[in-house]
């Protein structure tokens, strides 16, 4: 169980860890900072933006389209409680030296996941973790099953992991990365090792896998020999893991409502004042929330913690009190010299496990004013965060009226406004963004989303050129510069290739698909752009193979549903397709609900539509 506050505070880093994936290129990788365009709209509408925990922005999604309303960070749900189940050995015909490692099973009936582990390890459930020591041995193990907002890569969610293990070890550094199965799913595996202040050195072994928006962790830490000794048993217990659904069920959540306000009626059970912006002289801050079904036994806990603009933790908040009265649980906030300006977030656990978070501001309302741009900029790149556009817009005005010269504050504008599908007026700021900073690749590719977005190809295409050849002059001398070319490389490959496709130039636009995938293989953003491509060449069998391998990688939405729908009806596979086009067309009336929509997924709504019609019965 979650015992501790350094426990809860680590945690709570952990899931706010992926907030700036939406604010991505807030500050950029490069040994002299400066403002960077945010990469281009998420490309699975089904989900928010995903997040890097660093400084550093990842412009991962490489199949852009409009997205909804986004969560601003990711949600770590406990696993929940399961029983090892002792499994009986094999018994053998004859006694051998060795004896037989009796092995026992974790099974979870809400992910439908398991794996199986030597019994004398003992694994016991502590919150999200399954933890259990190797007898006799400075060697542990533990299993973590995190969900999360959106669907995230391997690559993705692997960086999130080993940040936090870079915050809970000193000198923590991983020393090989390589890929490996992880049990039924593609995942990697880093080797690292962490020196305490003592010179006590702890080395690890770490398996990571992503499924759509579940992440798995699968830790080995000890002393080297430890390590070594128990790494084969360790090795096939990742191995043994085992999704019989083909992913991991996420489970319904168990919060009615919640809500942060400047007051609450005990009485009428409503908070007062509901908003995520508040009042310059507010004195008191307090967090509601109410559960469904909540059991009678449940201790719920708030934790306030003053966060940065980009959700990260800072630390923790104090004095704070909380009640509650049936299903309703409260919880205030005054300190006693008052709020100051700023960023918060309120996480509830329920016994010891997380179960929600509540972000908000302490700022000044509408009307008020701030007397520097850099102000109403943070102000701006919260709300972004939040998904409170028309603030968004608002406080990234005044930034840029107090310093028409900052180039972030047009960034964060041109974001809100592709958030509300106002994608000419995000064109003119992008290349205001562009003027004050030429020869950044990130700034100048963002801009060229946007004219792709707007069906501009020629210019969207200019654009990449541009983005590619600057990426390419940059210097790569160091890691954290390597890393920087490594993560935008395939992902303005794949861009491009959207942009030839939508000019029809086919052989173009595989090139530049191979080549991302030759670079991140098993990015299933690219795959599916590849199989799109193959499907628009008239190459079915091979946009049918792309397809498969991005649906069992995890890439399970509309544009999937329609493309390989839409391969399999070429292919006289009519029955399939046909009902791949409908789950894809009922994905799409769900998201949908705005009038903008990316050239790949218009194209591929369209063309199901026409097919649907002319299909027999």
């Amino acid at each position: 169980m979650v015992n501790s506050t350094k426990a809860k505070l680590f945690f709570l880093a952990a899931l706010v860890a992926l907030a700036g994936a939406f604010l991505l290129s807030a500050c950029t990788d490069e040994p002299e900072p400066e403002p960077v365009a945010t990469v281009q709209p998420t490309p699975v509408p089904t989900a928010a933006p995903t997040a890097e925990p660093t400084a550093e922005p990842t412009p991962r999604p490489p199949t852009p389209t409009p997205k909804p309303q986004p969560t601003p960070t990711p949600t770590f749900v406990a696993p929940p409680p399961s029983t090892p189940t002792p499994v009986p050995p094999t018994p053998t015909p004859e006694p051998t030296a060795e004896p037989v490692e009796v092995l026992a099973t974790f099974e979870s009936e809400a992910f439908d996941f398991s794996f199986e582990y030597p019994e004398s390890w003992r694994l016991r459930e502590e919150g999200r973790e399954i933890t259990g020591n190797v007898p006799g041995t400075s060697a542990n193990v533990g299993v973590s099953i995190h969900i999360l907002t959106s669907p995230q890569t391997v690559h993705e969610y692997t960086e999130v992991v080993i940040e936090s293990l870079e915050e809970e070890y000193p000198s923590f550094s991983v020393r090989s990365t390589a890929g490996r199965q992880v049990g039924e799913v593609p995942g990697l595996v880093n080797r690292a090792q962490s020196t305490s202040d003592g010179g006590t050195v702890t080395y690890f072994k770490i398996y990571t896998a992503a499924i759509g928006r579940v992440g798995v962790t699968f830790v080995l830490r000890g002393d080297e020999d430890d390590v070594r000794n128990a790494e084969e048993r360790f090795d096939a217990l990742a191995d043994s893991s085992r999704f019989p659904s083909g992913s991991l069920e996420i489970p319904e959540a168990t919060i009615e409502k919640q809500a942060v306000g400047t007051g609450f009626s005990r009485g009428l059970g409503i908070v007062i004042g509901e908003n995520t912006v508040f009042k310059r002289d507010t004195e008191a801050l307090y967090a509601v929330v109410q559960f469904d079904l909540p059991r009678v036994d449940s201790q719920v806990e708030f934790v306030w913690v003053r966060v940065d603009r980009f959700a990260r933790v800072e630390g923790l908040l104090s004095p704070t009190s909380s009640e509650f009265e049936g299903d309703v649980h409260w919880s205030t906030y005054a300190p006693d010299d008052g709020l100051d300006l700023g960023f918060y977030l309120v996480a509830i656990f329920v016994d010891d496990a997380f179960a929600a978070y509540m972000p908000y501001t302490v700022i000044i309302e509408e009307g008020a004013e701030f007397e520097d741009a850099v102000s109403y900029e943070d102000w701006a790149a919260f709300m972004l965060s939040v998904g409170d556009f028309d603030r968004a817009v608002y406080a990234a005005t005044k930034s840029i009226e107090l310093n028409p010269e900052e180039a972030q504050s047009y960034i964060w504008r041109a974001e809100a406004y592709e958030e509300q599908c106002k994608i000419r007026p995000a064109i003119e700021d992008h290349s205001q963004a562009v003027r004050l900073l030429p020869d950044n690749p990130v700034t100048v590719a963002t801009r060229g989303h946007a004219y792709w977005y707007a069906f501009d190809y020629q210019l969207a295409l200019a654009d990449y050129h541009t983005a590619l050849a600057l990426l390419e002059a940059r210097p790569r001398e160091t890691a954290r510069e390597q890393r920087y070319y490594d993560l935008r490389k395939p992902i303005y490959h794949n861009l491009r290739a959207l942009i030839y496709a939508g000019l029809g130039q086919i052989g173009e636009a595989l090139d530049d698909a191979n080549i991302a995938v030759e670079l991140e293989p098993d990015e299933h953003h690219h795959l599916d752009t590849r199989a799109y491509i193959y499907y628009k060449g008239g190459r079915y069998a091979e946009a049918k193979a792309d397809y498969e391998l991005a649906l069992d990688l995890g890439f399970e939405n509309l544009y999937a549903y329609l493309g390989y729908g839409l391969t399999q009806i070429a292919l006289g596979e009519r029955d399939e397709g046909r009902a791949n086009l409908e789950r894809g067309l009922e994905l799409f009336e769900e998201f949908d609900g705005r009038d903008c929509s990316d050239p790949q997924l218009g194209d591929l709504v369209h063309t199901a539509r026409t097919i649907l019609q002319t299909l027999p019965g």
